[in-house]
């Protein structure tokens, strides 16, 4: 009987090691795969032009640029293990321009990319390189003017696909995001020819889930 019983624990050890084990089952085929996929991650949006806006005006300080959250959605295919092609649109909420403490305006940047992918493909976690051009849209408000500005958007940078499944991933990504952007001066009573740069780091996180 108790031969029986041992017998019966051997089985169920078997079977519960078996599903346990399931997941790590996936070979490096099953990450690496050729294939169609989407993504969605949240993005804290960091602005590099704050410094630009207070030499412009000649002050110290006294504008403050804020950062701001936002979202990008991709839809791309790998191509190759190491290569793959998508594009991106980024959408930054509001970049909050402050003067001495009172919001005086803000800026909302939208980004579209072709983007390049090029992967270390190391199984479950794999690193790449992201290189992408493609049209950068700002909208500006303030009390001043509000206008919108329309020109080339450059997107380089780093991210980590870390596979949960053959199907669901985790996207780590951080990018920055340049363009050719300018600000209309015709309202502005300054030299804003040192606000050349409008650009901003892009650091996000999300779900891609490729078919």
């Amino acid at each position: 009987m108790s031969f029986l019983n041992w017998r019966v624990q051997v089985r169920i050890l078997g079977s519960l090691a078996c599903f346990l084990a399931a997941p790590s089952l996936s070979t490096a085929d099953d990450f690496d795969r050729p294939g169609a996929y989407i993504g969605v991650n949240g993005v804290y949006g960091v602005s590099l032009f704050q410094d630009d806006i207070n030499a412009a005006f000649n002050v110290n300080d006294d504008f403050q640029l804020g950062d701001s959250g936002g979202v990008n959605a991709r839809i791309g295919y790998r191509v190759f293990s190491w290569f793959a092609i998508e594009a991106e649109y980024e959408w930054i909420k509001s970049m909050d321009l402050t003067f001495q403490g009172q919001d005086i305006g803000d800026f909302k940047p939208n980004t579209v990319t072709a983007n390049l992918k090029f992967f270390i493909p190391v199984w479950r976690m794999q690193p790449y390189l992201i290189l992408g051009g493609g049209a950068a849209i700002w909208n500006i408000d303030s009390p001043i003017q509000n206008q919108s500005s329309t020109g080339f958007a450059g997107r380089v940078g780093l991210g980590l696909d870390n596979y949960l499944t053959k199907h669901w991933v985790v996207n780590l990504e951080a990018t920055g995001v340049l363009n050719t952007n300018d600000i209309d001066p015709t309202k502005i009573s300054a030299d804003i020819s040192s606000i050349s740069h409008i650009y901003y780091f892009s650091f996000s996180a999300g779900l891609t889930y490729r078919f």
